[in-house]
């Protein structure tokens, strides 16, 4: 369920997100006190999504959104390996 490319790019899309956020967050202190929780927060809404993400992965093995993602991709694949198909699927 989780290849090579996930975990390269994972850290890589994490270490882009906090670098903005710290931006944003150092663009509004001054006028926006409440920006001091920004990154905190961010941080605290990664590590819940996560954890979300992780139990319906491992423990449930899945779920309606993997279902979804896996019927798609096969007819994606069936839309572009057979042009007489694509024609019959969408009729």
């Amino acid at each position: 369920m989780i290849s090579i490319e996930d975990l390269i790019l994972v850290p890589l899309y994490l270490f882009v997100i906090i670098g903005l956020a710290r931006l944003i967050k150092s663009n509004n202190i001054n006028k926006y006190p409440e920006y001091k929780y920004f990154v905190k927060g961010l941080w605290f809404k990664i590590i819940g999504v996560s954890a979300f993400i992780s139990i319906y992965l491992f423990y449930y093995g899945g779920g309606d959104t993997l279902a979804y993602f896996r019927g798609a991709k096969a007819l994606g694949n069936l839309l572009v390996q057979d042009f007489s198909k694509r024609i019959g699927c969408f009729v």
